[in-house]
């Protein structure tokens, strides 16, 4: 896949998904940014790359509209990682949760226009479909069951992608990711992941 007419800013891009998607993109040729308040302490995953020619790396929090506009300067393309992710410290801070994972991204997609972005890509939570009682695996047609506020804030982003965009130029798309572990995690080496992709739009690739 060749990405090199491609700029991807990639918000969220030192975490557990970001740090194993920021290489991918280098390879694939691309000019890639990130925006990333290291709020976990995980930068060390991309310390390798800092010297990278294409790679631009921005410490600044996603609901900070300045910020947001410098490391977006130039993108084409935008993924969103960046959240408070998992049921646990959505509930210990449920307010920042709601600030960052529901109306920090609203208000993001909100800008992609202004920032020149062309293509959108959210990864939300395999969280959403709660508890699944049927013995076939989900599907992105499945009914969605949230049990926690984390995939409740979740929903809520996939359902306003669907509505801010122009259906006759699609150009959003959604992915749930269930569990990952990549260097960001602190060198586990075993990774679980059960993917489901709902589609919006068709797909955000080169």
């Amino acid at each position: 896949m060749d990405f090199s007419d491609r700029s991807v800013l990639v918000v969220g891009g030192a975490g557990y998904v970001g740090s194993v998607l920021v290489p991918e993109l280098l390879n694939a040729g691309a000019q890639v940014h990130v925006l990333d308040q290291l709020i976990y302490d995980n930068g060390s995953a991309l310390v390798p790359l800092l010297d990278h020619p294409r790679l631009r790396f921005h410490r600044g929090d996603l609901r900070d509209a300045d910020e947001l506009a410098k490391a977006a300067q130039g993108a084409t393309d935008l993924v969103l990682l960046a959240s408070l992710v998992g049921d646990p410290i959505c509930k210990k801070y449920p307010e920042l949760a709601r600030s960052v994972n529901d109306d920090g991204a609203k208000r993001l997609i909100d800008e992609l226009d202004a920032l020149g972005i062309s293509r959108f890509v959210f990864t939300s939570t395999c969280s959403n479909y709660g508890i699944h009682e049927s013995s076939t695996l989900a599907t992105e047609d499945s009914v969605l069951n949230p049990q926690s506020l984390y995939a409740r804030t979740k929903i809520a982003v996939e359902e306003y992608v669907l509505v801010s965009q122009s259906p006759e130029v699609p150009t959003h798309a959604w992915s749930r990711t269930g569990a990952v572990a990549s260097p960001s995690s602190g060198g586990r080496s075993i990774s679980t992941s059960v993917t489901s992709h709902r589609v919006a739009i068709g797909t955000a690739s080169a």
